[in-house]
């Protein structure tokens, strides 16, 4: 979103057309400008009266998230990899796309899009998958959310922030609506099976692989066994889960499969233990090239502030006659778990 606010004291200034398109770059002087991006407008005042010098207020929206993309439309994907349905919209859309390794081979069972415009579609994805989806230079981007990587998985770089940097700021802590577990249930209608699952601080999500059936011959040997190539998720408890009903946050949607239950309970969790403590900070010097997803390291604030992992989940910057200032909202860092990969004979 850019929001811009001109005076017009000369008049000279001419009101721009809706849907033009203007390109944002930020930064200092005698240092190379921050591309931004560009943006479609989408709304256009003009204000003042006789004690106040006119002014032009122009709102204008990310442009490659205009036209196609907030049409509503009817379908359904159908046992289709995450990776794929992205690709897809990306394509009716006249886009490339970036999709995370770890998601891009999700499988998704089934997924209707019911008088739904793509970009809602992709949000409820994302959230579901604990991914952040975004379009940047006609890119649409579909990665981990809350693990300071890009969508090609290569690490953001730390950037190092001091009590110095910034005039305001604002640390909180709270305890998550005393939530300390997830339950997701599922329904495989193919199969009439049913069941939950539940996702706390002790659980580890296992990756497994299945042996092939092979071929069984005349005296009863099977050979041919393989492992499969297909893995499958599957929940290992480290500690029984203790908490009461009360402590334990039911999510509404029911889940075509187990899998996809556990991936949606395990991303409302991350998303719970992101959300425990919060941080912001107004930086007097603005950086134009900050921006969600990079890992802050704190100095100077509380022990407890500093020792904490951070990343940026919004920059915003402001230019105006008071100078170019960034204010970002931090929050916690979900570690990467290490997943195991197990054979399994069946």
């Amino acid at each position: 979103m850019l929001d811009l606010e001109l005076s017009d004291h000369d008049g000279k200034l001419a009101l721009p057309p809706r849907n033009a398109t203007i390109s944002l770059a930020l930064g200092w002087k005698g240092a190379p400008l921050i591309d931004k991006g560009q943006y479609s407008v989408d709304e256009v005042q003009f204000s003042g009266g006789a004690s106040s010098a006119d002014k032009l207020t122009i709102r204008a929206r990310a442009a490659d998230l205009k036209g196609t993309f907030t049409e509503q439309k009817e379908r359904s994907f159908h046992k289709k990899k995450l990776g794929e349905i992205v690709n897809e919209i990306a394509q009716e859309n006249k886009l490339k796309s970036q999709v995370a390794k770890e998601l891009a081979n999700r499988l998704i069972d089934h997924i209707d899009q019911t008088n739904e415009s793509d970009i809602n579609l992709l949000t409820r994805l994302a959230e579901e998958h604990g991914a952040m989806c975004t379009v940047k230079n006609g890119t649409l981007l579909f990665m981990p959310l809350g693990k300071g990587k890009t969508a090609t998985g290569k690490d953001i770089p730390l950037r190092k922030i001091t009590r110095k940097n910034g005039d305001n700021y604002n640390f909180s802590i709270a305890e998550s609506e005393n939530y300390k577990a997830v339950r997701a249930y599922w329904h495989d209608t193919d199969s009439g099976k049913r069941g939950e699952v539940t996702v706390d601080e002790n659980t580890k999500i296992v990756k497994k692989q299945r042996m092939t059936k092979g071929r069984t011959l005349k005296n009863g040997t099977v050979k041919g066994r393989r492992l499969s190539k297909r893995k499958y998720n599957e929940i290992e408890q480290q500690e029984p889960i203790t908490s009461d009903s009360s402590q334990i946050k039911s999510l509404r949607h029911t889940y075509a499969s187990e899998k996809t239950a556990i991936t949606a309970a395990k991303s409302a969790f991350d998303k719970l233990k992101r959300g425990v403590a919060t941080f912001s900070l107004n930086l007097a010097f603005g950086e134009p090239d900050l921006m969600p997803e990079t890992p802050i390291e704190l100095s100077g604030f509380k022990a407890e502030i500093d020792a904490t992992n951070w990343l940026i989940t919004r920059v915003t910057h402001n230019l105006s006659d008071g100078g170019f200032t960034s204010q970002i909202e931090c929050e916690l860092k979900v570690e990467d778990e290490e997943i195991k990969i197990k054979k399994e004979v069946k």
